[in-house]
């Protein structure tokens, strides 16, 4: 007798009258049928709650009756599932960049053990998963926060009594890779950018990028920050502003980022601010895209004539990412002819002329770092003209 195929997984289709995204599941035992809408559709959000919910149905045994927290076998609940419900969990509390770091490195882990044990998976395996992120070419930096991101999403599930508190101290007792450790390259030292290559691509870029970029210079906020700014998160009070970014690098731990804009990073702003809804995200790429096509129109398009057919079905969001603003610029370097760089460089050239001119401790404090020695050893160049200056008086 022919053996029974398993029964395939939900699709992920559309739902026209709402234009949500939507998953219908199936009671494995009673037949019963349960739609569940999802957000907007083809969003990465809504794509992830898609791959959310299928996991918990499926660890739930196809159960709809069952409660949020996936089902225990004998064996426990798998590392796939495990990955699923940490991601649920710290996405609110990370800014995007973040996340997309630990969703790359959750990704790799349940490639190679997503249907393994989560009680199963110790320091053994965990090594096997460093080994393949050095096989792909990950630098030594890289490797120790991925790895530090897979014992803090077993942290969480022991926290969830999901695993076994020893399970977590075992894979948190590997010590990070040394400098040269297993041929693993350190990662180079990111530099600030030269002025003139920054000036170099002003005039390849839309107006928004171009206001991110000198926020940066004037700021030194994160990437991440600039491009999610929104009026809501603006104190417009006095002469110097704040602005309270919903999600950082640092929120999950409690900590509270301030980043105050002075006249200079108020008048840059102030463009951006007319006519904006409250939720409103301050750069948006829609507008410049609007704008681009505006100023690139030179013949008008006959009465009725049908849209040109859209080379991809890439849509546009309502705010850059850390992503597209980074690619935005690196075209722009292509167009400028000058050697790429990246929005991450900025807040290096913001954090050393703070530091030129106002010292380490407050350089730290507006760049949202914890202690000054993460200012002094990983952002804040020496100004190398002031040594010199020194080393010329004393001889």
């Amino acid at each position: 007798m022919p053996r029974k195929r398993a029964a395939k997984a939900p699709s992920y289709r559309l739902h026209k009258s709402s234009g949500q995204a939507i998953a219908t599941l199936v009671d494995a035992v009673t037949g019963q049928r349960k739609d569940h809408l999802l957000g907007k559709y083809d969003t990465p959000e809504s794509r992830a709650k898609y791959h959310a919910l299928i996991a918990h149905w499926e660890a739930a045994g196809r159960r709809l009756d069952t409660p949020r927290e996936p089902q225990r076998s004998v064996g426990g609940v798998s590392v796939q599932a495990i990955s699923d419900g940490y991601r649920a969990y710290i996405k609110p509390l990370v800014s995007a960049s973040h996340f997309d770091n630990i969703d790359r490195t959750l990704k790799l882990l349940c490639t190679r053990y997503g249907s393994t044990s989560a009680n199963q998976f110790g320091p053994r395996r965990l090594k096997e998963v460093r080994a393949a992120m050095i096989g792909q070419g990950w630098k030594r930096g890289s490797i120790n926060a991925a790895i530090r991101q897979i014992v803090a999403a077993f942290r969480w599930a022991t926290s969830e009594e999901l695993v076994s508190a020893e399970v977590h101290a075992s894979l948190a007792a590997i010590p990070n890779l040394k400098s040269g450790e297993a041929g693993v390259e350190d990662g180079g030292r990111v530099l600030p950018v030269a002025i003139s290559r920054i000036n170099a691509v002003r005039p390849h870029l839309p107006r928004q990028v171009v206001a991110m970029i000198d926020l940066q210079l004037l700021t030194g906020m994160r990437p991440g920050e600039v491009v999610t700014m929104r009026l809501r998160e603006l104190e417009r009070v006095g002469t110097v502003w704040v602005y309270r970014p919903a999600t950082h690098k640092n929120a999950h731990r409690g900590i509270e980022r301030e980043v105050l804009l002075g006249p200079r990073a108020i008048s840059i702003l102030s463009p951006y601010l007319k006519s904006l809804k409250l939720d409103g995200y301050l750069f948006d790429p829609r507008q410049a895209t609007a704008e681009y096509r505006a100023e690139g129109a030179t013949t008008r398009r006959r009465r009725g004539q049908a849209e040109t057919p859209r080379a991809t079905d890439r849509t546009i969001g309502d705010h850059y990412t850390a992503g597209t603003y980074r690619q935005a610029i690196q075209r722009a370097c292509k167009q400028a002819g000058v050697p790429r760089w990246s929005p991450n460089q900025l807040r290096h050239n913001a954090a050393t002329k703070l530091r030129r001119e106002h010292g380490l401790e407050k350089a730290a404090l507006l760049l949202g770092h914890s202690e000054a020695t993460v200012t002094a050893t990983h952002y804040a160049e020496r100004d190398r003209g002031a040594l010199e200056a020194i080393v010329a008086k004393i001889g």
